[in-house]
């Protein structure tokens, strides 16, 4: 006789579930726990990558039908770019406060946000609010 626990369908929920859970967790760790600007700079090339890789697989699909699982991935991407925001505001925010001048503070949080910050700027923060407010 079969056991409930010993179905096929059971046990890979269970597998999905407890891969789902961990993956939550490890998302409000990073909230909670600050990270070093290594670990940070290579989360930010990952969640870059795969942002590609799926504008990628969007523009390429055929049919709506291909990419079925579509609005799981763009939320669980938006999450997990949301933590990511989070950590880099208080990595930036705890670099600038440790920093004794402006060059260690704008390097010391990390290489992905110092390059895309002197790419938006282009390479001097008093052109990029000058430039903004002339606009009008």
């Amino acid at each position: 006789m079969a056991t409930i626990a010993a179905h096929p369908l059971l046990v890979k929920f269970a597998k999905t579930a407890a891969w789902c859970s961990h993956r939550f967790i490890s998302l409000v760790l990073v909230i909670l726990i600050p990270l070093p600007t290594s670990v940070l700079d290579i989360l930010l090339c990952f969640n870059i990558t795969l942002s590609i890789i799926v504008l990628v697989t969007t523009i390429y699909i055929s049919s709506a039908l291909e990419l079925a699982v579509f609005p799981s991935l763009l939320l669980a991407l938006t999450l997990f770019r949301l933590v990511l925001n989070v950590a880099t505001v208080r990595l930036i925010l705890t670099a600038g406060d440790r920093a004794s001048d402006p060059t260690t503070a704008m390097n010391s949080a990390g290489e992905v946000i110092y390059t895309f910050a002197s790419f938006v700027t282009k390479g001097s923060l008093a052109s990029a609010s000058s430039s903004s407010s002339s606009s009008w």
